[in-house]
Parts: structure tokens; C-alpha cells; sequence
């Protein structure tokens, strides 16, 4: 695996992004990303405006960014979100197995700056089939007190109309020719000083899946033998260091 698995992971929602991730269910796949992305706000002439669920969203893949693939949203049942209104996690629920089934949990990661963002910032740049962009992760700042970390990446001083778009986007690293999340990003400081940004990280997601009695997302230690034993004795392409860290 390499980088460009990380976006083959990442999706487009709307005007945000996404994670796919294949959990032990394999009837289904999910997409995991920040709450406030399934929202929209509604006018109201008589009182103040508010922010509603959307009806119906639309998902994009890496390789067909200009082909929406619409769904609708019914809550408890194809979306579920995260009780507390200050935790910004949500997971849509696709039918059918996808084939993303090399992502992994990391809730105890020390090694921040292997990861990157991934994601989809809404600003075209000169590529418009291809709006997908990555940043490295220098280090955690802190954990706030919301339980999100504070990471600072390398982006410096961007304005939000630069980052706008990467709300949902995972914070995913390359481990043993797997790729582990260990978070999302979540709607940050406006000015985004110093390149720092707050993630909700992925033990939100999976108290979502508690809540809910929904098919678990595991750490890749659970990970099934015959998967391991099957990518670590192909030898159909020579001995592939990919195939040398699944060995291991």
C-alpha cells in the first residue's frame, strides 16, 4: 500500500469528506465523518434560523469525483450520529461490501507525525476532476476539553476558504501495508493558526457503535488470519516488501 491507497479511502459528502471503512459485517460498508457535514441550515421567517438533517446526500469516490452516487438519510437506520450533541461524529451505513477492508482503528496512537489528512477541500485547484489533497501532521498539540485532539499540521496559515471542505476527512496513516484512522477532522478555529486543527478521534466513533448495537470496527490485531495468510504467501508478483510486512 502507499499514498494513494489513503485517497482511495477518502470520500467526497457534500461539501465535506468521508472515511470508508468495512466493519465486520461484510454485507456493509460504512462511511465515517463529522456530523455537522449531514446538516444543513434552514431559514425560518419567524425565528431564528437552525440547522436541520438533510433529506438525501451525495458521495463521491476518489476515481469518479464528478459522478454523485445520492442516498437517502434515515435516521436509525442507514445514520446514526453520536449522542452528545458536542461530539461531531457521524457514520453512514451503505449496503454491500465495497472491498475497503484494509482500514484498521488506532485509539492508542503515539506517531502523529505519520498520519495525514486526507480529505477534499472544496477549492479547485488546477485539476478539477481531482479535488483530493493530503497534509502531514507535525505533532498532537493537546487533547481538548471535549476529549478531540489538537493537531497541528503543515499547512501553516491558510484561510477557511482553502481548507473548507476537509470536515470529515480522515486522519489516516500507512502501518504494515495497512492503513490505521485515528481520527476525523471536526470543525476548527477559523484562522487556523499554525496549521492546527481539532479531531475527533476514533473511540468516538466506536461509542456510536455501542450506542447502537452496530457491526464493530476493530484494531488491525483482530484482524483474520486467513486475511494475513493469504497477503503474507503471495508470491505471484516476487517478494514484495508489502507482502514482507504482513509476514511480520
Amino acid at each position: 500500500m502507499n499514498g494513494n491507497d489513503l485517497k482511495k479511502y477518502s470520500v467526497i459528502l457534500d461539501s465535506g469528506s468521508g472515511v470508508l471503512f468495512q466493519p465486520l459485517d461484510e454485507t456493509k460498508t460504512y462511511i465515517l465523518s463529522a456530523k455537522h457535514v449531514f446538516y444543513e441550515d434552514v431559514k425560518h421567517d419567524n425565528g431564528p434560523d437552525t440547522k436541520e438533517l438533510k433529506a438525501n446526500i451525495s458521495y463521491f469516490f476518489s476515481n469518479s469525483q464528478n459522478e454523485p452516487n445520492e442516498i437517502e438519510i434515515i435516521y436509525g437506520q442507514n445514520y446514526f450520529e453520536h449522542s452528545s450533541e458536542n461530539v461531531d461524529a457521524a457514520i453512514l451505513i451503505l449496503n454491500g461490501n465495497l472491498g475497503f477492508n484494509q482500514i484498521f482503528v488506532d485509539e492508542d496512537c503515539i506517531a502523529f507525525n505519520e498520519c495525514l489528512l486526507c480529505g477534499y477541500p472544496s477549492k479547485i485547484g488546477d485539476n478539477e476532476n481531482d479535488r483530493y489533497s493530503n497534509y502531514q501532521i507535525n505533532r498532537k498539540v493537546d487533547t481538548t476539553n471535549n476529549g478531540y485532539f489538537r493537531l497541528e499540521t503543515n499547512f501553516g496559515n491558510l484561510n477557511h476558504e482553502d481548507i473548507f471542505g476537509f470536515s470529515g476527512g480522515g486522519i489516516l496513516r500507512l502501518s504494515n501495508g495497512m492503513i490505521n484512522i485515528v481520527g476525523i477532522q471536526s470543525s476548527t478555529i477559523t484562522d487556523y493558526a499554525n496549521g492546527q486543527i481539532d479531531v475527533v478521534p476514533i473511540n468516538k466513533f466506536i461509542e456510536i457503535i455501542e450506542e447502537n448495537n452496530l457491526s464493530e470496527i476493530i484494531p488491525s490485531f483482530l484482524i483474520s488470519f486467513e486475511f494475513l495468510k493469504d497477503k503474507a504467501f503471495d508470491i505471484s508478483a516476487g517478494i514484495l516488501d508489502e507482502n514482507i510486512s504482513y509476514t511480520r
